[in-house]
């Protein structure tokens, strides 16, 4: 038995002691036992007042009442989760303190904001980064400070929370709005259900290294494009000399297959240009009848394709999209020529143009063949990367094929999704916003199915 319980039936007894004697003595058994209970309850509630009023007090452990059985344990293990209670009081203060530390010298703004946008807390950089003043700006709301419609836009549309499972949180990059010819690239991550943190870092050297690129790749491609057509018209009229030797004709084949290799390496790169420096507005969108593009494709594609994969296709003819044709056009001959070219004979590569029940539309272009190494995936649509570069070039791919169905797909808010096996085949998705659907002028069919075209044919 626990000491402090023992202490406590002491003190019982002694009280039934006492009514014993009293009424030994007195002869008033009742009266005795009355007193002597009476008397150990006021004496417990007393302390209990002083324990009470120790509470009210702060509790400081110099103060403590002297109290002994089954109250001094209470005031003990009172005592024993105040000293935890401290110590991870004080644990959280210093992890607080780190992480405060860390965000202030983060190379990028960061204001923790509430869920009506208002300012929390935030680092020295936003001082010099978002023109933020620490004495009269915490409370205040980040939109109020920043008058941006589209920043606006942007707090108003970020996700409220964020998991392991979502994607990274969106990017908006806009001109500084404080006279500087500068631009900034915002994000706001979710952090709990009424916090986000808000980090912001200018990209303007970023930007202009970007736009140099460009216009020199622009450049280049423009300057290179007219006398490689003028180098390939040439050799193709050598090939066709029956006079020239049987070994240059060799040679003259092998310059006139590179010479048209480097042309469509520089259209696209033209056409990557073209995409980075223009945007589509609303009047720019025409009505595309998607199914009739695959079907033109696939046939073009067939003549030209001396392999025997064969080509199997399930198209929505009432379903269009608004965009850009020849973007469109460019996406498709990209997925399926890839398709095309990247499998051994006897495969099957298998398209499909269909709506959901959200309302998007979904491109899908798989094939049973090779597959990817998951490893590569990520990185697929990135410029001139190979997943075999000896096949690729074997086969004439330049490397930019995806990197221009990437392209594509951002500029008509549509999203790609790669999947892939290796030894089973790849499928690849691009899926286009309900706001980009529309029905297309009635047809006798709803959907087409293109059979099985043997490309050899």
């Amino acid at each position: 038995m626990s000491d402090y319980l023992g202490q406590e039936i002491w003190r019982v007894l002694l009280a039934v002691f006492l009514g014993v004697l009293g009424g030994l003595l007195s002869g008033q058994w009742l009266l005795s036992f009355t007193f002597a209970l009476l008397g150990y309850l006021i004496w417990f509630w007393y302390r209990l007042w002083q324990i009470n009023q120790w509470l009210l007090n702060g509790a400081k452990a110099e103060e403590a009442p002297e109290c002994h059985g089954i109250l001094a344990q209470l005031v003990y293990r009172f005592q024993r989760l105040q000293r935890k209670s401290a110590m991870r009081k004080q644990r959280l203060q210093t992890l607080v303190t780190r992480l405060q530390g860390i965000i202030a010298n983060l190379p990028y703004a960061t204001v923790v904001l509430n869920g009506q946008n208002e300012i929390q807390w935030f680092n020295p950089r936003a001082i010099t980064t978002l023109q933020l003043n620490p004495h009269t700006d915490p409370g205040q709301r980040l939109d109020n400070l920043v008058r941006l419609p589209e920043f606006q836009a942007f707090l108003d549309q970020a996700p409220q929370t964020m998991s392991s499972e979502s994607d990274p949180a969106p990017e908006l990059v806009l001109e500084s709005p404080f006279g500087q010819q500068d631009f900034l690239a915002v994000q706001l991550v979710p952090i709990e259900q009424d916090l986000r943190l808000l980090i912001a870092r200018n990209v303007t050297d970023q930007l202009q290294s970007q736009k140099i690129r460009r216009n020199f790749v622009a450049n280049a491609s423009h300057e290179l494009r007219s006398p490689l057509t003028v180098i390939a018209g040439y050799l193709e009229m050598l090939q066709e000399d029956p006079a020239m030797p049987q070994q240059a004709q060799e040679m003259i084949h092998v310059a006139f297959k590179q010479a048209q290799r480097m042309q469509g390496l520089v259209e696209d790169l033209l056409m990557i240009s073209r995409l980075e420096s223009s945007s589509i507005d609303d009047q720019d969108r025409q009505l595309i009848p998607v199914a009739q593009c695959v079907e033109e494709i696939i046939t073009t594609l067939s003549k030209n394709h001396k392999g025997t994969c064969s080509i199997e296709s399930s198209l929505d003819k009432q379903l269009c999209l608004k965009g850009r044709e020849t973007e469109i056009a460019s996406v498709i001959q990209n997925l399926i020529g890839n398709a095309l070219r990247h499998n051994p004979d006897g495969t099957t590569v298998t398209v499909t143009w269909t709506a959901l029940r959200t309302g998007e539309a979904r491109l899908i272009v798989a094939d049973n063949g090779r597959g990817i190494d998951t490893k590569h995936l990520p990185h697929l649509t990135e410029r001139f990367y190979r997943v075999d570069k000896g096949r690729s070039k074997k086969h004439g791919g330049t490397g930019l094929g995806l990197a221009i169905v990437q392209h594509v797909a951002q500029r008509h808010q549509a999203r790609l999704d790669i999947h892939s096996e290796k030894g089973i085949g790849s499928e690849f998705r691009i899926t286009f916003p309900a706001n980009l659907v529309a029905a297309c002028p009635a047809q006798d069919d709803n959907t087409v199915d293109a059979g099985v075209i043997n490309p050899s044919h």
